[in-house]
Parts: structure tokens; C-alpha cells; sequence
């Protein structure tokens, strides 16, 4: 086998090669959120809160007994 033809061999397989890998960068997954449901129900609830003049309940600690 004649030497261009020995490198036209190896230049065609390292082209092939190099299309058979995968250059470009993946998106990364993307993490999952909350459905739009779950949001939305979210936001009328305290819009609801809000427009009944309630507060959110929150905890609260018990005050220590006096010693």
C-alpha cells in the first residue's frame, strides 16, 4: 500500500471518528418545580388569607415559667 493512500486511510478514519463523537455540550436537566397547579393554588390561598384579615398561623414558643 503506497504511503498516500496509508495516510488518506488514517486521516479518513480520524475524521469518522471525530463526527462519531458527541462535541456539543447537553442541557442539563432541568430540576422539577411544582406543578402550575400547586403555584397557583398557592397564591389564592393567600390572597384568601390576606383578604380575610387573618395571619398566618405561625409557631409561636411557650414562655418559660418564671422560677
Amino acid at each position: 500500500m503506497p504511503a498516500k493512500q496509508k495516510i488518506f486511510l488514517a486521516l479518513a478514519v480520524l475524521l469518522l471518528a471525530s463526527l462519531a463523537c458527541d462535541y456539543l455540550p447537553t442541557p442539563a436537566p432541568e430540576e422539577p418545580g411544582p406543578p402550575s397547579d400547586d403555584i397557583v393554588a398557592t397564591a389564592v390561598s393567600a390572597t384568601l388569607t390576606a383578604a380575610a384579615g387573618e395571619s398566618p398561623a405561625t409557631d409561636t414558643p411557650e414562655p418559660l415559667p418564671d422560677a
